[in-house]
């Protein structure tokens, strides 16, 4: 007898789609000699501009941008734009298109260097584009694809929206780590310099005798924080690195002063001299005494 499986095993999950291109209006490729000043336009339509080589400049709005090889820069609708050549001759890409998605925020005012994949993702579509566009040749613009055919290779356009997508995913996958990054960078300056605080006061104390809970009160964080930032950055406890300075000092006392070890043990406020040698001992393997008779030797 069949035994009837619960079906919400078999319920389909929906696929959420963070970029949709409604609509493509050209593709064109722009050759243009050095010198060369483009008209500018304004449009109700993305467009996206992909400098293949040379050095261009962008106009977007009041801005200049200065552009070079690999650099992709995203108009905007409504953005007056052009670009020009003032030193090189350039070859651009130029790909318009509608597209609603909120991801597209993203793309405003962006200038972004492609990376190898990318460049591959958009020569795909590129090679898509030749199969589904008619090619519109004129004086102005040698190459360009505008208007579908009416015939194209199977699934032609389709594939031509999902590169395109797929560019604009990737960029933005892009975008997002180097926030992060940007974002554990700040986090660690933040940290460094908390840690830098807490050296700085534990050198104003040597001479005195300090505990966490007052560095904490002086710098105003949580002992357990403080602790794991100092051990983070040091690979010690706050108390270790504070006793391996006091020792130290004790030692270019030594080397260097007629002071007694008791002396010393005072100077560097030890609770007594026996808990000095105890701690020197721990730290240095030999006693005060030892170490003092070996400057002799």
């Amino acid at each position: 007898m069949a035994v009837q499986k619960n079906k919400n095993q078999y319920m389909n999950k929906s696929m959420k789609s963070i970029v949709n291109i409604q609509e493509i209006m050209h593709y064109i490729i722009l050759r243009k000699p050095a010198g060369y000043v483009d008209s500018i336009e304004k449009h109700d339509f993305w467009e996206l501009v992909y400098l293949e080589s040379g050095e261009g400049v962008i106009r977007a709005d009041d801005k200049l941008i200065p552009v070079f090889p690999g650099d992709i820069y995203f108009h905007k609708p409504y953005e007056a734009h052009g670009i020009n050549a003032p030193t090189t001759p350039i070859k651009a890409f130029f790909i318009s298109f509608h597209s609603d998605s909120r991801f597209m925020k993203n793309f405003e005012n962006l200038k972004f260097s492609l990376d190898n994949e990318q460049k591959a993702i958009l020569y795909k579509s590129y090679d898509e584009a030749r199969n589904i566009f008619q090619n519109v040749q004129n004086s102005e613009f040698p190459f360009a694809l505008t208007g579908l055919l009416d015939e194209s290779k199977l699934g032609g356009q389709q594939l031509f929206k999902m590169y395109l997508e797929t560019l604009l995913i990737t960029i933005g996958r892009k975008l997002q780590n180097e926030e992060k990054k940007e974002a554990l960078s700040s986090t660690e300056r933040a940290e460094r310099l908390i840690f830098q605080k807490t050296v700085e006061k534990i050198g104003e104390n040597l001479y005195g005798k300090t505990t966490i809970e007052e560095l904490c009160d002086e710098l105003n964080y949580s002992r357990t924080y403080l602790s794991i930032i100092f051990k983070k950055y040091s690979d010690m406890s706050i108390m270790k690195y504070y006793n391996l300075l006091k020792i130290k000092e004790a030692k270019r006392l030594m080397r260097d002063t007629g002071y007694s070890i008791s002396t010393i043990s005072d100077m560097l406020h030890f609770n007594n001299q026996y808990y000095f040698s105890k701690v020197f001992k721990k730290y240095e393997n030999i006693s005060p005494l030892e170490y003092k008779k070996s400057l002799d030797s």
